[in-house]
């Protein structure tokens, strides 16, 4: 199945009662055109000590299957699937590395009782400090990290039955590369910033300057950003179809659309409102990063995530904090600063702190 059909599908399951016949027919038909895509996380998400694939692969595809077909239970009326559907084979991987991480853990897989409990707090724990560190960039002690995962365990009404984090659970644990969180969306995108700061001024300039910053690139993504973001903060933004219906363009056009904006935006936060030519080059080089590549996108994006206070993050702290090699940094801001000396002003404008060899 291509992307714009499995978007034009989930959308249309967006719009179904969940369990009625019309809704089970088609998440089956997506279901079953997904084999392929489910086949691939599979071999991604096997990548777990205890794991092996020659041996496991026919339970790892059932788990991966049955996380799929949950993931298709959480798209429907009265439901908002937790990213956008662009996302939708990211978050299967994220899902089905997750999955097979607990059940590589269990004593049917190790052999090992009681190895269970320990090993999926390590993980947890793992992942806590990752997505902190990796979205916000806020780097976490071993107490910071313990404490935080026993905050989201206690947390709201009822506890989560799992056993309390010690400092000492998380001495000695490696971390796995290839955990790749950059392929999800950036937590800070358009959709979470107008939800989370409607009274911020700041988020309402990055809107306005977003939809001007469209308009600029060209007219009818100008209208389209307009469509979408102007009903903010007064009412929630519209959804992909109605968008469609308002500027009378198909719905797969109006996807891309909104994907370009999303980046668009993401790149004017980066750059921090700055209207230089050298910010302003920042901003679209970090959009056209996200639009070539989500990878790209988050290389650039934590870059220059300290470019408000013209600082830039080393090319090792962004290899360490998105698990890559050095050298795969090192060749994705070669890419990236070409982008960037295309979008300045005056040529050879950028600053030597730019090189990609610090």
């Amino acid at each position: 199945m291509n992307d714009d059909q499995l978007f034009d599908d989930l959308e249309a399951l967006s719009q179904l009662e969940i369990g009625t016949p019309s809704w089970r027919a088609l998440a089956e038909r997506i279901f079953a055109s997904s084999e392929a895509s489910m086949r691939i996380a599979s071999r991604r998400a096997s990548h777990q000590p205890h794991i092996v694939w020659e041996r496991d692969r026919d339970d790892v595809l059932q788990l991966v299957r049955m996380v799929h077909w949950r993931m298709l239970g959480e798209v429907g009326v009265g439901k908002v699937f937790a990213f956008p559907f662009e996302a939708w084979e990211a978050a299967l991987l994220t899902r089905a590395r997750s999955a097979v991480r607990g059940w590589a853990s269990t004593v049917e897989v190790t052999g090992i009782s009681g190895y269970s409990g320990v090993a999926r707090r390590q993980r947890a724990m793992h992942e806590v400090r990752e997505r902190i560190e990796v979205d916000f960039g806020e780097r976490l002690t071993d107490d910071e990290v313990a404490e935080t995962y026993n905050d989201r365990i206690g947390g709201g009404p009822t506890r989560v039955h799992s056993a309390p984090a010690q400092t000492a659970d998380y001495r000695g644990v490696s971390v796995v590369v290839g955990a790749d969180l950059a392929r999800l969306p950036s937590t800070e995108s358009v959709e979470r910033l107008v939800a989370d700061r409607l009274a911020d001024a700041t988020t309402m300039t990055l809107v306005a300057r977003t939809i001007e910053e469209a308009s600029a690139i060209d007219a009818q993504l100008g209208v389209i950003a307009k469509a979408w973001l102007s009903p903010w903060p007064d009412e929630n933004l519209p959804s992909t179809a109605l968008v469609a219906r308002i500027v009378g363009v198909p719905v797969a056009r109006v996807r891309k659309a909104l994907d370009r904006i999303r980046a668009i935006c993401r790149g004017l936060q980066v750059a921090g409102g700055g209207d230089d030519a050298t910010s302003l080059a920042v901003a679209r080089a970090v959009a056209e990063a996200w639009i070539a590549d989500d990878r790209l996108g988050r290389v650039a994006e934590l870059r220059w995530s300290r470019w408000p206070e013209r600082e830039l993050v080393s090319v090792d702290e962004v290899a360490r904090r998105l698990s890559r090699p050095r050298a795969d940094v090192v060749r994705s801001l070669e890419v990236i600063e070409q982008m960037l000396e295309r979008h300045l002003v005056v040529e050879h404008d950028a600053p030597a702190a730019l090189s990609s060899s610090s």
